[in-house]
């Protein structure tokens, strides 16, 4: 037996982008976003119970070992449009 936190899962480092642009047209305005989620398209394990120090690694003794059970969803971009009047 290891003691309790011994191994650990690599360190998650996430980037979300967001640009916007506004514009006057008259006295309305409009807006346009684009959101990049996980921008570097990191695939580190995610997941388990974070709570209790769960990497998304099962570390558990037996079969499963060092099995992933998750990983950081991957990159997505939204655009958006607002119209004020």
């Amino acid at each position: 037996m290891e003691p309790y936190g011994d191994r650990r899962g690599d360190s998650r480092h996430i980037v979300n982008l967001r640009a916007a642009k506004s514009f006057r047209v008259r006295s309305q305005k409009l807006s346009l976003t684009l959101d990049a989620f996980n921008a570097f398209n990191s695939n580190v394990a995610w997941g388990g119970n974070v709570a209790a120090g769960g990497s998304g690694i099962n570390y558990q003794s037996g079969p499963t070992f060092g099995y992933v059970t998750a990983i950081v969803q991957p990159r997505a971009l939204r655009f958006g449009v607002a119209y004020e009047f």
